[in-house]
């Protein structure tokens, strides 16, 4: 926001010329605003500015048996306009401090209508309802004069809100505590299924030499586990193993997709059947006859849920009277696996 802004200033020479103002809101003892004005903001309408003083003082009066939020819903559109039409307040800077009583000329001074005892505010960005906080005047260094004084800008009115409050990042603390609450929102959403999945395959015990870690080179032809392997253009090569039990490069990367594949599978599906079981009071486990070696027919919704993507179906053990491991083929020709 632009516009005159008329710092409080604390200082025993500075003072002699402009009068220590009533209280420590910045921009609001006009008697300190104009005397600051005719002395160091030369050219400056000073009628034009308490003409828009009285404006906003008008807006900020809360009626007698009004509510805050009501005087709030009240006052905003008139408000935007003001803000719109770049009619910027010395005082309301930032927010629209709420009031009571009138404002009022006295001996040619302007005196605002004084502050409501609740201490409440609209800030202009989130049009929100705000409390503002007392503060002290801050030992500051002033290079002109060489010396130090005291002084309150007015944006340390809504330091408290903006670093505790306020869901726009306008300081550094404010936008620590964005970045914290956010990472504590992600923290407690629910685990996503494919992080269930894949932590599901990284501790699923199967043996390292059987992940498919490493990749043979272009001119290499080796075995899964990469213990037995010969060179193209050498002339050794294992007899005793027969040419389907080695890969090269290409088919070496494509058993392990499948792989990978398929342990993906069986992992979402387990933990999908969990799921959906858990949620299923009325669940009855299927059973499978292992002389017959076909399956009593599942309920719709029991197979809609345990089918893969694979082509087969995958039921946990939890639910069917079978031990893991068993594959058993049903009349249709799909292969049904108990984990």
């Amino acid at each position: 926001m632009s516009g005159l802004s008329s710092n409080i200033i604390l200082d025993e020479w500075f003072n002699k010329i402009v009068p220590k103002p009533i209280n420590n809101h910045p921009g609001y003892d006009m008697k300190y605003v104009s005397a600051y004005i005719v002395n160091y903001c030369y050219g400056t309408d000073l009628k034009k500015i308490i003409g828009i003083e009285w404006e906003y003082d008008t807006l900020s009066v809360v009626k007698p048996g009004q509510s805050l939020v009501a005087w709030a819903v009240n006052v905003r559109i008139r408000l935007q306009k003001l803000l719109a039409n770049q009619r910027f307040s010395v005082y309301y800077r930032h927010c629209l401090f709420a009031g009571f009583g009138n404002g009022k000329m006295v001996n040619s001074d302007y005196h605002q209508p004084r502050i409501n005892k609740s201490n409440m505010a609209i800030w202009f960005d989130c049009w929100k309802l705000v409390k503002i906080t007392d503060i002290k005047p801050k030992k500051t260094y002033f290079s002109g004069w060489r010396r130090y004084g005291y002084e309150i800008k007015s944006e340390d009115l809504m330091k408290y809100h903006w670093n505790n409050e306020c869901s726009k990042a306008k300081t550094p603390d404010g936008s620590a505590r964005l970045i914290q609450k956010a990472y504590r929102n992600y923290r407690k959403r629910p685990v996503l299924l494919a992080k269930q999945v894949w932590e599901a395959v990284r501790n699923d015990n199967t043996p390292r030499e059987k992940k498919f870690l490493s990749m043979p080179s272009r001119d290499t032809r080796c075995t899964v586990n990469l213990d037995i392997w010969y060179s193209i253009d050498g002339l050794y090569r294992p007899f005793n193993i027969p040419l389907d039990q080695f890969y090269d490069y290409i088919s070496y990367s494509k058993h392990k997709r499948c792989q990978l594949s398929d342990r993906l599978a069986i992992a979402r599906n387990k933990i999908q059947c969990n799921y959906i079981m858990s949620s299923a009071p009325n669940f009855e486990p299927a059973y499978i006859s292992p002389a017959k070696q076909e399956m009593i027919s599942l309920t719709s919704y029991q197979l809609s849920n345990c089918k893969s993507d694979t082509g087969g179906i995958f039921i946990s053990s939890q639910y069917a009277k079978q031990p893991k491991g068993t594959m058993l083929r049903l009349r249709d020709g799909r292969v049904i696996t108990v984990v």
